[in-house]
C-alpha cells in the first residue's frame, strides 16, 4: 500500500515536472515567434518592446533551460521537437517554426490530458 503511494506520488511529480518543461519549451516559442515576425515585418517599436524585457542573455537563458527540462523530462518525440525548433530558430525559418509551435502543441495536450 505505501508502495503504490510512493508510486503514484513520484508519478504525479514527473507529470508535474513534464508539464513545466513543455509550458517553458512552449514560452520560449512564443517569445522566438513573435520577436522574428517583427523582425521580418520592420516593427521595430514592437521589437523594441521585446528585445528590453527578453534581453538575448535572458532569452538565451530561457531557451537553454527549457531545453534542458525538455531533454530531461520530455518524451523522446518532445525532445526531437526541442531539437528540430532549435535549428529552426537559429535558420529564422518561420514557417517551420509555426509547424513545430504546433505540433509540440498538439503533443503537449495528448501527453498531458491523456488518462
Amino acid at each position: 500500500m505505501v508502495d503504490e503511494t510512493r508510486a503514484a506520488d513520484r508519478r504525479a511529480q514527473l507529470t508535474q515536472e513534464r508539464r513545466d518543461a513543455y509550458f517553458a519549451a512552449l514560452r520560449v516559442a512564443e517569445v522566438d515567434v513573435r520577436r522574428l515576425k517583427y523582425k521580418q515585418n520592420n516593427e521595430t517599436e514592437k521589437l523594441g518592446l521585446i528585445d528590453q524585457y527578453w534581453t538575448r542573455s535572458k532569452r538565451a537563458e530561457i531557451s537553454a533551460e527549457a531545453l534542458i527540462a525538455v531533454h530531461t523530462f520530455g518524451s523522446p518525440q518532445a525532445r526531437l521537437l526541442a531539437e528540430a525548433w532549435r535549428d529552426a530558430a537559429e535558420a529564422e525559418d518561420m514557417a517551420e517554426m509555426k509547424r513545430l509551435v504546433h505540433e509540440f502543441r498538439e503533443l503537449t495536450r495528448s501527453e498531458l490530458l491523456a488518462p
